[in-house]
């Protein structure tokens, strides 16, 4: 381990143990201290695990000696795609930050405030295009099987069990059109993940059945600022329910046509765009 990982590991192993106690004060002290080059400070960027406290990151993107080359990283580390829907300066739900850092780098490149260096990125394996809106067209192509009914009062009420009384219901239901029923008011539920790995381990999980609970998990998660692309990166659920239907791993039991769904509406519309990203932001530097 060199001197600058053994850095890294340290700021980590006090930001995980709350040594820092997410104050901006301490952790910008910690990397004036510590990543004091525009050199380090790329390290630091590069390696850092955002889930362990996006602040780091914001600090960095605020920082003097931050370099060109470090805060492009950084923006596209964001994913800024996901946000050109929003209003520049206007609240995003469900932003853990992101957002902020996105404008912060936006401005300071504006105003000529990053260092230029030595410091090479290249933004093309890191961006995100428009892709983040799409849907694999392999998930649009309709499921063929048996009709099926839904009771919305009926999802409304079972939506309010106690979690542990819901696993047991979904896990143990012994009819697939209630089992289909639950997948299609995946929105009426607080936790979607657990309600869709319930329905997924269910042996009655079928083709059109997951097929229809992946749009709902979609639809789950678009509903808190999350595109089809992101939610598959962020939610395991999402990923496996796609996997496996990739896979052709569910039997054929309910019809489900995806295209036809109206409640799909929002999810195979493309979401205006707010602001574009410069293109001197799209080139290496």
């Amino acid at each position: 381990m060199d001197a600058k990982e053994k850095l890294l590991d340290e700021l980590e192993d006090k930001v995980v143990n709350g040594e820092l106690l997410n104050t901006d004060l301490l952790m910008r002290k910690e990397l004036q201290d510590k990543f004091n080059t525009p050199l380090l400070l790329h390290f630091l960027a590069d390696n850092w695990n955002w889930d362990n406290d996006i602040t780091i990151i914001r600090l960095i993107s605020e920082s003097p000696i931050c370099s060109k080359a470090t805060a492009l990283m950084i923006f596209w580390l964001a994913q800024p795609y996901e946000y050109t829907q929003y209003t520049l300066g206007s609240k995003v739900p469900y932003d853990n930050g992101e957002f902020k850092i996105i404008e912060t780098i936006l401005n300071r490149f504006k105003t000529d405030e990053y260092l230029e260096t030595s410091i090479s990125y290249n933004p093309k394996n890191d961006m995100l295009r428009d892709g983040s809106f799409e849907i694999d067209d392999k998930m649009k192509i309709a499921v063929d099987g048996v009709d099926t009914w839904v009771h919305d009062e009926y999802i409304k009420k079972i939506s309010s069990y106690a979690i542990s009384e819901l696993e047991r219901e979904i896990r143990n239901c012994k009819d697939i059109d209630y089992l289909n029923m639950i997948a299609d008011g995946l929105l009426y539920f607080d936790d979607a993940c657990k309600v869709g790995k319930w329905i997924t381990d269910n042996p009655l999980s079928n083709k059109g059945t997951a097929l229809l609970l992946y749009w709902r998990l979609l639809l789950y998660f678009q509903k808190r600022g999350f595109m089809p692309q992101e939610s598959m990166k962020r939610f395991q659920i999402v990923q496996e329910v796609y996997d496996k239907l990739i896979s052709n791993c569910f039997p054929i039991g309910i019809k489900y046509s995806p295209l036809n769904d109206p409640k799909n509406k929002s999810l195979l519309k493309k979401p205006k765009t707010k602001w574009s990203i410069p293109e001197f932001m799209k080139q290496p530097m």
